[in-house]
């Protein structure tokens, strides 16, 4: 999913955004239509840093729980992820893409021949574990659905299945779940106990509870918070030259 783009910038020479010329305002503008989301570009009077919002998210968790390694997604309307090993994102030419893997379908699926709402890919997480896949298979939205309903435990079954692939790929420290869908208090006990069984002892990890986690900061505020501590990050380098 191709989330907000968030621009960070640091003046060196300028007090404003305000006092930018029209020419510098323009570059801007190129600057951010040629770069990929995780590039840092450079001038000598304004510094850019384009970032996926689940990299601004892995920050603030990442600060805020005193951690070296963690898998942050976010699951709404579509499904972001990031990683973080050794206090460095993960990704090479640009942002990960963890929302598009392929995943086995659950036998409900399976049965109604629903392959997900994805217009790019059948049977990938995103289309099957986002919010609007809630809709398609019940034709209600999804904060308006019974929390008994059989249809939370398919769509824990497709998010467990991403905590399995982020365990066996990263080894984390700590898993994080944000977003809408996991706004449901229900969820993250059916998330932690599908991934237990998906697991099926594999490989060590930590108390469940623990290990697989929804976001300290209310309101989906991570973003936010991780937005101004990467900016200070940044400031920091700058006066330290």
């Amino acid at each position: 999913m191709v989330q907000n783009l968030f621009v960070l910038s640091v003046m060196r020479n300028s007090k404003s955004l305000k006092k930018l010329n029209s020419q510098q305002l323009h570059l801007m503008k190129q600057l951010i239509v040629r770069s990929n989301f995780s590039n840092v570009m450079k001038t000598n009077w304004l510094e850019l840093l384009l970032v996926h919002s689940v990299q601004l998210m892995l920050i603030q968790t990442l600060k805020h729980m005193v951690l070296w390694s963690l898998v942050y997604y976010t699951i709404g309307t579509g499904i972001g992820a990031g990683a973080i090993q050794n206090g460095e994102f993960i990704g090479g030419m640009g942002h990960t893409e963890a929302g598009h893997v392929y995943v086995p379908l659950h036998p409900n699926d399976v049965s109604n021949e629903f392959n997900g709402t994805c217009p790019f890919h059948r049977g990938c997480l995103e289309g099957l574990a986002a919010g609007p896949s809630l809709e398609a298979r019940t034709g209600i939205r999804g904060e308006l659905i019974d929390q008994h309903s059989e249809v939370w435990d398919v769509q824990a079954y497709y998010i467990a299945q991403a905590a399995v692939q982020a365990t066996v790929l990263y080894r984390p420290e700590v898993i994080v779940f944000g977003g809408g869908v996991m706004g449901q208090e229900h969820m993250l006990r059916r998330v932690r106990e599908k991934f237990t069984a998906l697991l099926n002892g594999y490989l060590p990890v930590p108390d469940v509870n623990e290990y697989i986690v929804t976001p300290a900061v209310s309101g989906n505020g991570s973003a936010t918070l991780g937005n101004f501590a990467l900016a200070k990050d940044v400031a920091d380098k700058h006066a330290n030259k």
